[in-house]
């Protein structure tokens, strides 16, 4: 069993936890987050690194010259999408309630060096401003979904 506290990414003031229960090549993942950007969907995902490498939760200055943590400043620290947390929930009232089960092999097989995000929100091609609508921004090709909470799985 691995719990994980999930803190706020971009001063997004988003908090959760999440247990995730490995077992036979099955995946149960419970999480419970709240102060998400209400009636908006939340993409959530384990991230890890390759081969024995663990990721870790990207630090503050990991962010560019715009102090906006970006998913391409994280990936060097918390690694590619190992398994998205799909389907992805819509937050309600700004919480998540969310309980699913995977079959799962591979690098899943050890979640000790896995990291846990969840993505909050679109901002513009300058990266500069929140958009609170993802419709308003999803065809724009300059938009990026950036990251609002993570965990690493302890």
């Amino acid at each position: 069993m691995y719990q994980v506290n999930l803190t706020e990414l971009n001063d997004s003031g988003v908090t959760g936890k999440a247990v995730l229960v490995l077992k036979d090549g099955t995946l149960r993942v419970n999480l419970k987050a709240r102060d998400l950007v209400p009636g908006m969907l939340h993409p959530q995902h384990v991230h890890g690194l390759d081969g024995s490498q663990n990721a870790t939760c990207p630090p503050p200055s990991a962010a560019g010259d715009d102090d906006i943590l970006s998913v391409a400043d994280g990936l060097p620290f918390y690694g590619e999408v190992l398994q998205p947390l799909m389907p992805f929930p819509m937050a309600e009232n700004g919480k998540i309630s969310y309980h699913e089960t995977f079959s799962v092999d591979g690098d899943l097989a050890d979640l000790s060096d896995a990291v846990i995000v969840i993505h909050g929100g679109y901002v513009d091609a300058s990266m500069s401003r929140p958009c609170p609508l993802p419709t308003a921004r999803s065809t724009d090709p300059g938009a990026t979904w950036t990251p609002a909470m993570h965990g690493l799985a302890q």
